[in-house]
């Protein structure tokens, strides 16, 4: 706990003062074969889906690039509102449907690739109990940190 206090002030004095320069840019890149082997495993009858630390913005061009998604317009993200949950477009962050668990494999059968965040998961826990039975249909799990994640055991 004491070297935390001590980093937190030493930064605290080292990022004082500053003039802003300009952004730099880092990108990870996908390996050139990751593509080829999730088709593979897809074409092997496995399931594919995505669980990472980023934000959707981040992971839902990464899913394009490896064909874990493809259409933007058939991709829903489920948030949380004052109402419910509810299933929002990631083409347009229009709301397209309210969430009800049961209909996930349809939706996913008609083809929309159905993503949430760390949070979004844990709402949809407390809000359905069934979520956790669903989850096989979800393609993408971003902003999965520790503090938003709960295990869901069938």
């Amino acid at each position: 706990p004491g070297q935390v206090a001590d980093f937190t002030s030493k930064r605290d004095l080292c990022e004082c003062e500053l003039t802003f320069s300009g952004f730099i840019a880092f990108t990870c890149r996908v390996r050139k074969d990751t593509k080829n082997v999730l088709g593979v495993l897809k074409g092997g009858g496995m399931s594919v889906a995505m669980v990472t630390g980023d934000n959707l913005l981040t992971a839902t061009p990464v899913a394009k690039e490896v064909a874990i998604c493809t259409d933007d317009t058939k991709i829903l993200i489920l948030e949380k509102a004052d109402t419910g949950m509810f299933w929002k477009k990631y083409s347009n962050d229009s709301k397209f449907k309210d969430y009800v668990a049961d209909d996930v494999p349809a939706l996913a059968k008609e083809g929309y690739e159905l993503s949430t965040t760390g949070k979004g998961l844990a709402d949809a826990y407390e809000y359905n109990h069934k979520t956790k039975v669903v989850l096989w249909w979800f393609k993408m799990f971003a902003r999965t940190g520790r503090p938003s994640l709960r295990i869901c055991r069938p």
